[in-house]
Order: C-alpha cells, then sequence, then structure tokens
C-alpha cells in the first residue's frame, strides 16, 4: 500500500473541510481527532455505541455518513472499541487492508490505549496491576474471576486480561487513575477496577453510589499504534473532561476538556456569518427537541416555578400589550391564556423552527415574529409601544447582552417593566458549580452541598440539554450558555435605562424519589436556588420644568 499523505490531526470537535471542499461537519458531540487517505479517528462521547443497537445511531454510522460527503461508497471500518458507556478515542479504517494492517497492529499489543478513570475509594497501592479472566455473568454483565477461583465456568468462556493502573490524584472520596489496557476486552477496565473495590463513578452496573456526573466517568485519552501506511508509530489523544479533577479537589489540566455536568459531549461554537456567538439563532438545531421538552410536560420547572413565577412578577392587567424576547415556541403565550387571559403578545426568537411552531397553535391575541433578539430595534415593531416586556430562560443564550437590552429598552414606554428568568449565575450555572456529598466518617449524616469553582469571570459554556438520552444512545442536542455575574446583568439594566426593582431567587420545586439520601437531597435543593427573576422599571422621561414668567 502507498504511503497515506501525512497525519493531519484536528483539534477536539473541530470542523476539517475534507478533501475538495465540501465542508462535511460531525454533528454535535463528536470530536474530530485525525484523517488521513486510509484512516479516521474521532472522539466519541459517553452513551453512543461504537456498533448499531437495535434502531439507534452508532459511532460507526456516523462515521460512515461523513466520509460518504467524499465519497458514494464511503465506509468506515471498525478497528477497535470502547464501552458505549465511556468516551474517548475510537479509530476507524477507510478501506479493508488498512483495517487489517490496524487490527493486527492492536491485537499484537504493538498499539497502547491509555485510560483515565475516576473511581471510588483510592488502591491499596499507587500503582499496580490486575490479572484475572473475564466471563459475562448471570447478570449480563462481564465480571472477573480470578483463574483458581469458579470452576463451573469453563475455561472456554474465559477471557485472560491484564490491566496496568497508577493513581493520578486522590481527593473526597475518589480516585483518578491512568489505566493502560495491556488487553482491551469489552468491559475489562470496569470490572477489573470493581473487583479491586474501585467502582468507576457513575458506573451502576457495577456498583457505583455516586450521580453526581450523569454518564461513566471511564475516558480512553490516548490511542497509539503504528500506521498502516508509514508503519511509524502515531498517538492520538482526546482530552478528558474537567469534571475528572475537579470532582476530587484537583485543578485540571489546561488542555481538560472544559466542565460540564450535564454531559460529557465535546460540541462546536454556533457563531452568525460575522463569527459572533449566535445566540438564541444557534437554538434552530435544538427547535424540534426543545418544542418537545417543554410542551410535553417533560420541564416540570416551567409549569411549576418558572412561568406562574414570571406572570407575577409581570402582572398583567387585561389590554397590556406585552413583548417576549426569546419566546420558543410560544410556551408562556399559551400559559398566561389559559389562566391570565386578556394580554396582547407579541413573541420574537431567532429560530424559525420555533416560532413555526408557535404561530401552529398561537392563543387569541398573540403574534409571533422570527428576529434576532440582539437587533430587536430593526423589527417592524413601534417604539416605546409595549407596556411590558420578558424573557424566560433566554437571555443567558444570547451574546452580547448589551445589545439586547438596548433594543429591550427602545420598545418597552417609559414606566413599563421588564422581568428577566435565568438560571442562578450564582449557583446553578453549567460547568462551574456542581452538587457534592462530603465524605468524612465523623459525619453521622452526608451532607450534599453545592461547590463553586468560579463566579465573577464571565465565560461561554457549551451544554448538552439531554444528558439522560444521550446515555440511553439518543444523540445529543446543544446549545452555549453564558455565565455572568449578577452585578453584569445590573449593570447592563441601568446602561440601557431601567432600574432594577424586584430580585428573587427560586428554588426547584422537585422532590426526591424516596431512599436513604432523599431527605438531604431535598433539604440541600430547598437551600440552593436554581433560578434567577428580576423586574426592572423603564426610567421614565423627564421634561424640564418651564422657565417662571412675570
Amino acid at each position: 500500500m502507498s504511503a497515506p499523505p501525512g497525519p493531519r490531526p484536528t483539534g477536539q470537535g473541530a470542523m476539517r473541510p475534507r478533501p475538495g471542499g465540501s465542508g462535511a461537519p460531525l454533528p454535535p458531540g463528536v470530536g474530530l481527532v485525525f484523517e488521513d487517505s486510509g484512516l479516521l479517528v474521532l472522539d466519541k462521547p459517553a452513551g453512543l455505541p461504537v456498533r448499531r443497537v437495535g434502531k439507534g445511531t452508532s459511532l460507526t454510522d456516523i462515521a460512515s455518513a461523513y466520509l460518504r460527503l467524499a465519497r458514494p461508497d464511503g465506509r468506515a471500518l471498525v478497528v477497535h472499541e470502547i464501552d458505549k458507556e465511556a468516551s474517548g478515542v475510537v479509530a476507524f479504517a477507510k478501506h479493508p487492508r488498512a483495517a487489517g494492517l490496524l487490527k493486527d497492529s492492536l491485537n499484537a499489543i504493538r498499539g497502547d490505549r491509555s485510560y483515565l478513570a475516576l473511581v471510588e475509594g483510592a488502591p491499596q497501592t499507587p500503582e499496580g496491576s490486575i490479572q484475572s479472566h473475564l466471563h459475562r455473568s448471570a447478570r449480563g454483565v462481564i465480571e472477573s474471576v480470578p483463574a483458581s477461583e469458579n470452576p463451573q465456568v469453563s475455561m472456554s468462556h474465559r477471557k485472560p486480561a491484564v490491566t496496568h493502573y497508577r493513581t493520578q490524584h486522590t481527593g473526597e472520596g475518589l480516585a483518578l487513575l491512568r489505566v493502560r489496557a495491556e488487553t482491551d476486552f469489552t468491559g475489562q477496565v470496569r470490572a477489573h477496577l470493581s473487583e479491586r473495590g474501585l467502582p468507576i463513578v457513575g458506573d451502576k452496573a457495577y456498583r457505583s453510589t455516586r450521580r453526581e456526573i450523569p454518564r461513566v466517568c471511564l475516558h480512553l485519552e490516548e490511542l497509539s499504534f503504528r500506521h498502516p501506511g508509514t508503519e511509524k508509530t502515531i498517538r492520538l489523544r482526546a482530552p478528558a473532561p474537567a469534571e475528572f479533577w475537579s470532582m476530587l479537589g484537583a485543578k485540571p489540566p489546561a488542555t481538560a476538556r472544559p466542565a460540564d455536568t450535564r454531559g460529557d459531549v465535546t460540541t462546536t461554537r454556533v457563531t452568525d456569518a460575522e463569527g459572533r456567538p449566535a445566540g438564541r439563532a444557534g437554538w434552530e438545531h435544538v427547535a424540534p427537541w426543545y418544542a418537545s421538552f417543554v410542551s410535553t410536560g417533560k420541564s416540570d420547572h416551567h409549569a411549576m416555578t418558572v412561568l406562574p413565577g414570571a406572570a407575577r412578577l409581570l402582572d398583567l392587567q387585561p389590554g397590556s400589550r406585552l413583548l417576549d424576547v426569546g419566546c420558543g415556541e410560544g410556551v408562556f403565550e399559551r400559559w398566561l391564556a389559559q389562566n391570565k387571559p386578556g394580554a396582547q403578545i407579541t413573541g420574537v426568537d431567532a429560530s424559525e423552527g420555533l416560532i413555526e411552531r408557535a404561530n401552529a397553535s398561537a392563543p387569541p391575541g398573540s403574534t409571533f415574529l422570527t428576529g434576532d433578539a440582539r437587533t430587536l430595534d430593526q423589527l417592524a415593531l413601534e417604539p416605546a409601544s409595549f407596556d411590558a416586556c420578558v424573557s424566560v430562560l433566554a437571555l443567558m443564550n444570547i451574546d452580547p447582552l448589551d445589545d439586547v437590552l438596548r433594543g429591550v429598552a427602545s420598545l418597552v414606554r417609559p414606566g413599563g417593566s421588564f422581568v428577566g428568568v435565568i438560571l442562578h449565575p450564582a449557583f446553578r450555572s453549567p460547568g462551574i458549580s456542581h452538587w457534592g456529598w462530603t465524605t468524612s466518617s465523623e459525619d453521622a449524616q452526608r451532607t450534599q452541598f453545592r461547590r463553586i469553582d468560579a463566579y465573577l469571570s464571565e465565560r461561554p459554556s457549551e451544554i448538552v440539554m439531554n444528558p439522560g438520552a444521550v446515555a440511553g444512545g439518543e444523540d445529543p442536542v446543544t446549545t452555549t450558555t453564558h455565565h455572568r455575574p449578577i452585578g453584569r446583568y445590573a449593570e447592563a439594566l441601568g446602561a440601557a435605562g431601567f432600574t432594577l426593582e424586584s430580585l428573587e431567587e427560586w428554588a426547584s420545586a422537585r422532590t426526591s424519589e424516596p431512599g436513604p439520601r432523599a431527605d438531604e437531597e431535598n433539604r440541600a435543593r430547598a437551600e440552593f436556588p436554581m433560578f434567577l427573576a428580576f423586574r426592572a422599571r423603564r426610567i421614565a422621561e423627564t421634561r424640564p420644568e418651564p422657565a417662571p414668567t412675570g
């Protein structure tokens, strides 16, 4: 086989133009690590299987679709796998010869696989090796069996497996291990660590009790092998999530994937044609999911807390004119029509898909327009014509903030109100605030706490809106949120001509299922607010007093 072009590794989650300039992107959640004429190497998110299971999508399906955009007969050939529950580097060959050579390299242990595993507890020794046989147990999971035990399991059904580990960090009752799989069977690392009393965090199948992150905290960070074309050893890496370090109190390395407790998925930043963050416009790709989420009862936060709270702060009177910025598919308008009818409402959202759904079920007195929240003054709306404006869980998804508030100020009459609801910036900002549990043996009752890693620094964060579904094999739905401290919102409101009149903090109304932790989870949920709501008043224009006469 002729030598392929030189390696072209790419950044985590990067979009790289395909040969011929077709510019084929991978879906949100899947990172492009490396590609040349013979190989395609991807960074797989947790919860996505390498091979198709039932009717769900697999990483192989995604890789093949990516290759077919360059060649109609393109097909991704699996050369090694990682567990569905794990994330990290997965290599595909583009043709059978490359597949055979690469499999030979990996099977001959000329290829190395380096995992990071966040485990409960800590090893008795800082480093060590685990050797045993693996077999599938009656409960359907891979288990580690010492060769001298369990004679009823025939040797023909056992696979000899070897795993080496080295402790990187410990803290908070956890340990971060660097794991090298000398053999690399399905479930091997998980079974071996569990056998040593070190279940991987989030791995329910192997009796993990920690649930802070909605995934199994196992990541194949590095894969090295002899390139089938050049015969040179190459090393390909996909950075592990920052939570693997921050959960145990260690500082993540600069190369770590940005922390995000909603799911371990790499995403690309959505921008407009000028390269600015697309804000709510970037929600066009999530419109079908979002419409289903908020309109089918899946969002109990909306129904129980957010919508009635926003309506109370607005205190609309019959005939009032209301502007809804970031209205989505009109859920608030329908709620108002059922509970506080009589207002004349205009909803604005940048997503054409959401506005189409809003108009399809618009209640009487409601009008929906497609428009960018950052350029409200360019819409065909009469200046100072609204009595009030509302923005429900949208401001933190739009940047720049100042452009939005200036537009709102131009459309709200002097003395009119502006009500906003956002995720609480101090306690519920994605990626920099996390749930945790005390681990001291002196605690009679373990305490759930909220840890804040940063607050004053503004930062964007890519988030997964459906982590539970991703863990079950569905495609991730992602968008960008912008963390800003509370003072930044107050400053921007003042600069736009508003005075802050009311500030409220709302806790989640959910309750935990009965269990040993339920009381403490309910206490903590009530102590740490989930939402921050405010009402601001448009400053009335003043005119100078006429000069006295006579």
